[in-house]
This record gives structure tokens, sequence and C-alpha cells, in this order.
């Protein structure tokens, strides 16, 4: 079986806040593919977690192209979905690698 890699922007007022918006796209998923562990969707991971990468823009990259990079290069499939807090307020991106 195999997986996919996928990158949301969550905005939220805090780690409680997107803790509990998580919990109903897993929910969500869980409602419109079923429970299968292998459904490809953000019900295949175990949760999610706040991590704080040491991410510094240049002329080539931005900040969302060097988190989304963190992201798949860092998130495990069947493990938690990983979110990096951008530093100008602008929300949580937040990567998973999805079971299929």
């Amino acid at each position: 079986m195999g997986a996919h890699f996928e990158t949301i922007v969550m905005f939220a007022t805090d780690a409680s806040d997107l803790e509990k918006q998580f919990q109903e796209i897993m929910e969500q998923c869980r409602v419109e593919y079923g429970t299968n562990p292998y459904s490809g969707t953000w019900a295949t991971l175990d949760g999610i977690k706040i991590v704080e990468p040491e991410l510094v823009p240049d002329e080539r990259s931005t900040w969302l192209v060097l988190a989304e990079e963190w992201l798949m290069d860092n998130c495990q499939k069947w493990e938690y979905a990983l979110a990096i807090y951008s530093k100008n307020g602008s929300g949580y991106v937040v990567g998973g690698w999805l079971a299929e």
C-alpha cells in the first residue's frame, strides 16, 4: 500500500483550537470515506503536532515553499500530521502522508 502527501493551511487562535479543528477534519473524513486505514484521508493519521523548524526564506524560496518541503521530508505515514506556525501570523501549514 502507498501514501500521498498533502498540505493544508489552517487558521487557529492557538494550539488547542488547531487540535479541535483538525479533529473535526478527521471526523468529517471518517463520515465521508469510512474508517478504512487506507482511505487516503487525514483520518489515517494519529492527530496533529506543532513543530518549530528553523526556516529561512531567500530570493529563490518563499516561507510557504520551505514549510511544505520541510513537512514532506519530516512527516511519516501512520503518525501525526505536523503543523508549522507562520511567523507572520498567517496561520499554520499542516502536512501529512496519507495512507492509501
